[in-house]
């Protein structure tokens, strides 16, 4: 009789543990999922994975998005990338997510104008300045508070600023590469 009771309770704390992960229907599992791919470097399952849960959940295309991206500009399927952003761009929910979305764009507008595409984004400004101009602007938002607070979680923001200007000044030595010589030269010693 003790024994029986002993694995009812077993059972129950089994199904309480079981119940903390079950799905809630947030995302929280199925984006751990593709970051997990993402980390170990499984970018075309990372596509796929996104792919079937977009497919089955459409309500979580704005949370896994961001994940789809980074794999997406990894691989550089522009076109894949291209079909999330119009989907999801503006759904993205987190900071993080939002800084990929426009690293994403910056790379996409730098890969544009090296095949020769105009890549023209609004008013007349470049794709890629617009790009930069946005990330620039979300990053600097957090970064006023989070430097009052701790060099901890300023750190990171400040991580997001140095990327953007590596972008940046890739684009510029890839700009310069076909039209003078002296300034990519110019720009190589200044990297090193």
């Amino acid at each position: 009789q003790e024994d029986q009771e002993e694995e009812a309770e077993e059972e129950e704390e089994d199904d309480d543990e079981f119940d903390q992960w079950e799905d809630r229907g947030d995302g929280t599992l199925e984006r751990g999922m593709l970051q997990s791919l993402l980390s170990l470097g499984h970018l075309e399952s990372v596509l796929n994975q996104y792919y079937g849960m977009w497919l089955n959940k459409p309500h979580l295309g704005g949370v896994l998005a961001p994940t789809a991206v980074a794999a997406a500009w990894q691989l550089q399927r522009w076109d894949f990338l291209v079909d999330v952003l119009s989907n999801w761009e503006g759904q993205v929910d987190t900071d993080e997510g939002r800084f990929e979305v426009c690293l994403a764009n910056s790379l996409r507008a730098i890969t544009c104008q090296s095949q020769g595409a105009a890549g023209d984004g609004v008013g007349g400004k470049p794709a890629l300045r617009l790009a930069l101009e946005k990330a620039r602007g979300q990053i600097m938002g957090g970064l006023a508070a989070a430097s009052r607070e701790s060099y901890q979680r300023a750190y990171p923001l400040l991580l997001r600023l140095h990327i953007l200007s590596e972008v940046e000044a890739g684009a510029e030595l890839l700009a310069a590469a076909g039209s003078n010589r002296k300034k990519q030269l110019v720009v190589n010693q200044a990297w090193t």
